[in-house]
């Protein structure tokens, strides 16, 4: 039997200490293979506070434990802040919100994904120039020769998600966390940057959890589903059944997404 490429067991994340100790990830566990996964959950559920804590990115004044967290058959549990700082970029990839807020607001795009490309992986300037523009151009950019010139206040909000795409795909990691990629997105350009990511997953076979707060775009995207209510997993199911939820937490989740019946 194939060894999982993600095994989490019993996180937690807790923010202080005592008796105002706040559980706000508390015993979320479960396995990744090379598929999709989507976790849903409302605002403050613990999705967003759950895949940071796989990747070690929890702010300061956040704690984690865990029964067992392992990537790639890598205890992250043991691993030192070095070898989480390997893994994390070129094997491990977080596409955020809103990409305008992450990238350097100084720097050109292109230099941006240049610099991804030779800190996780050897290559020559040109050799990594070569990659970004063929990565621009495979995340749907026009004119990536352009665009690798631009800097990020001067592409819309889809322009940037999909630059923020291409350059966590440069290292060729073999998980990608989405964090509610197109939430700040209007739907027509919601729709463009679902279709790169669908494309670059099926054709890279890597592991994908999808964070959203849409059970439509998650039903249409992942192969199977978390529910997270206040820090815990509440429901898991195939994409397909989240039609005939069996939780609360799901029932209304679909619910604030269902059209309004008129008067």
């Amino acid at each position: 039997m194939t060894a999982p490429l993600l095994d989490v067991a019993d996180l937690k994340v807790r923010f202080g200490s005592g008796a105002r100790a706040r559980m706000v990830v508390d015993g979320v566990g479960f396995t990744l293979g090379r598929e999709r996964l989507g976790v849903v959950g409302g605002s403050g559920s613990g999705k967003s506070l759950t895949a940071r804590a796989i990747l070690g990115l929890l702010p300061p004044q956040a704690a984690m434990s865990a029964a067992r967290l392992v990537f790639a058959g890598e205890d992250l549990l043991r691993a030192d802040e070095r070898t989480r700082h390997r893994l994390r970029g070129r094997r491990m990839a977080l596409v955020p919100q809103d990409a305008k807020f992450s990238l350097n607001p100084l720097m050109r795009i292109g230099a941006q994904i240049v610099e991804t490309c030779r800190a996780h992986r050897p290559a020559g300037r040109r050799e990594a120039r070569d990659k970004a523009l063929a990565l621009l151009e495979a995340v749907r950019l026009r004119e990536p020769q352009r665009v690798f010139d631009l800097y990020p206040h001067e592409m819309s909000g889809g322009m940037a998600q999909r630059a923020m795409i291409a350059m966590m795909l440069a290292p060729d990691p073999e998980l990608l966390i989405a964090d509610e990629p197109t939430s700040a997105l209007d739907a027509s350009v919601q729709a463009e940057v679902m279709a790169v990511l669908d494309e670059q997953v099926s054709r890279r076979g890597m592991g994908v959890i999808f964070i959203s707060h849409d059970l439509d775009l998650v039903a249409g995207f992942c192969d199977r589903v978390l529910v997270m209510a206040a820090g815990r997993i509440v429901e898991s199911c195939a994409a397909g059944a989240l039609a005939n939820p069996q939780h609360p937490a799901t029932r209304a989740l679909l619910a604030a997404h269902l059209p309004a019946v008129p008067a």
